[in-house]
């Protein structure tokens, strides 16, 4: 059991990566398309670009997921907000 466990470990990060490569390539056809707004995929784009650079910065891989999750979690709020705030007002 013991020698399972790095190849599951493995073939779940192969179609995590897999998975993204897709939506990356059929994201990329939407955007060429003239299916999807630009500003659509730049908004999508936000997580990783946090991930990446908290990753950079940190330097722990780990803690850069977790506290992206958390700015990510702070940042919906703070839409939820705004769009309640701006429904009153309108």
């Amino acid at each position: 059991m013991q020698t399972f466990v790095p190849y599951a470990v493995w073939a779940i990060i192969i179609v995590i990566c897999l998975g993204v490569i897709g939506m990356l390539a059929f994201g990329l056809r939407s955007l060429v398309q003239g299916k999807a707004q630009p500003i659509t995929v730049g908004v999508m784009t936000v997580p990783a670009v946090i991930l990446v650079l908290l990753g950079l910065i940190l330097g722990n891989w780990a803690m850069a997921a977790i506290w992206t999750t958390i700015i990510m979690f702070a940042l919906g709020m703070l839409a939820l907000f705004s769009s309640g705030v701006w429904g009153l007002f309108t």
